[in-house]
């Protein structure tokens, strides 16, 4: 693990030891034509200049420096992240994320999971919280996280108050997970109208578990509940 987070430290540093020769080798060049007698140190300046581009990963490229630059590094880690190539997912997912909340998503999924990195569920839990910023998705794990006691930085209430808002943003695990807990508490009206929501996408243990709930449930009050759940508008 500390291993891991050295060559991570690594990357950064050498990110900013390039920045900032790029910036000042014109200026290098110049001063030290007009200065001839100095040459020497130009040279070992130069030199220097070179070995941190060598320092640089074959294949991985220069890092993003351009919102652009930032947007393509996280298009491709996500691609490589849905095709289950987490090693090479994380070397542009690691350099998008400080500008990128789905990345930093990713990050802490692959963090969370184990997934082409070591697990560390501390560093999985900082990108959530990048990420949930924009990420309902990440509110979602944050929520996860907290009932599992494995966030120990979320304030009592936080974990409800995050899974309630991924639930109306249309996570599909928020919305099964909130219908279990109004289950869980007797809730049947509520557990039934999340529960539904999540069935609509596909949850397959949210349908099991209307099955049962639908046997203590009046037909009129299925009626109605299913009327409000045909209308239910994703808020983000």
């Amino acid at each position: 693990m500390k291993i891991n987070r050295l060559k991570r430290n690594l990357r950064v540093y050498r990110f900013f030891f390039k920045r900032f020769m790029r910036s000042r080798l014109y200026y290098a060049k110049v001063f030290f034509l007009q200065r001839k007698k100095v040459a020497p140190v130009g040279l070992a300046v130069l030199c220097a200049a070179f070995a941190a581009w060598m320092l640089t990963p074959r294949g991985r490229g220069d890092f993003p420096e351009t919102a652009r630059d930032y947007t393509e590094a996280a298009q491709k880690g996500a691609a490589l992240y849905a095709d289950e190539r987490y090693e090479k997912a994380y070397e542009y997912l690691s350099a998008a994320a400080p500008h990128d909340a789905h990345a930093a998503f990713l990050l802490g999924m692959m963090h969370y999971n184990g997934a082409g990195v070591e697990r560390d569920v501390r560093q999985a839990y900082e990108y959530f919280k990048i990420a949930a910023e924009q990420e309902s998705e990440a509110k979602f794990m944050l929520a996860q996280m907290g009932f599992r006691g494995e966030a120990k930085g979320l304030r009592k209430g936080l974990p409800t108050k995050l899974l309630v808002e991924a639930a109306y943003a249309g996570v599909r695990g928020a919305q099964s997970a909130l219908g279990t807990l109004y289950m869980l508490s007797n809730e049947r009206e509520q557990a039934y109208f999340w529960l539904s929501l999540a069935q609509k996408q596909g949850d397959f243990k949210a349908e099991k578990q209307l099955q049962t709930l639908k046997k203590h449930l009046p037909e009129s009050e299925k009626s109605l509940l299913d009327l409000e759940v045909d209308g239910f508008t994703v808020i983000k």
